[in-house]
């Protein structure tokens, strides 16, 4: 079964009074009408060793990660009406950037 979601990313990093090594990901997950899905969300950076299954969307599509150490990072979805995805994404700087959309 092909990939049906949409997988918007935006990877910001939290404001902070002194210098961190540490950034935030926004993810909205949408469905192919362009909708906010709801569903959960898993973050793994082997690097980092770091796993995360605790994540889930709100109606809007919407999750927010918070305070995660500089690295390479996968997010995987998946959703029982849809296929799986699974994107790679850098969490790499002090300064909000966007990352392309899959």
């Amino acid at each position: 079964m092909r990939v049906l979601l949409h997988l918007a990313i935006l990877v910001l990093t939290a404001r902070m009074l002194a210098q961190s090594n540490t950034g935030e990901l926004r993810l909205k997950v949408t469905d192919p009408h362009g909708l906010g899905a709801r569903t959960a969300v898993q973050l793994i950076s082997e690097a980092n060793d770091f796993h995360a299954a605790d994540f889930t969307t709100h109606e809007s599509g919407v999750v927010v990660a918070k305070r995660l150490p500089f690295g390479l990072y996968r997010v995987q979805i998946e959703q029982s009406e849809f296929g799986a995805v699974g994107v790679p994404i850098k969490v790499r700087s002090a300064i909000p950037s966007n990352a392309p959309s899959s």
